[in-house]
């Protein structure tokens, strides 16, 4: 199994990715001091909403069923605060296939 970091810039952002063999729609929105992921379909259809960028769990991991693989978060602010000009820059985003 690879790990391969998901290139972010630090601001609200929507853009394709492949995971696996499957592209998908990524939109991360800053929302009351917490960065959030909602992942759609290629086409649009939302498959997941509101997902917290907290570090240390597998944010795919009760969602197996509708996107395999894993998508982990690495903060590196000592107090794991995120704030609108950390993402990208303190906070990472990875995909493991």
């Amino acid at each position: 199994m690879a790990l391969y970091e998901i290139p972010l810039i630090n601001t609200n952002q929507q853009f394709n990715v492949r995971l696996g063999s499957i592209i998908y729609k990524l939109r991360l929105i800053y929302r009351l001091d917490t960065w959030f992921l909602d992942v759609s379909d290629s086409s649009g259809q939302l498959i997941l909403a509101a997902l917290p960028m907290v570090q240390g769990v597998n944010l795919l991991d009760q969602h197996q069923h509708l996107i395999k693989g894993g998508l982990f978060v690495l903060n590196n602010n000592a107090d794991e605060s995120q704030s609108f000009n950390d993402l990208g820059v303190k906070i990472q985003l990875f995909w493991r296939d």
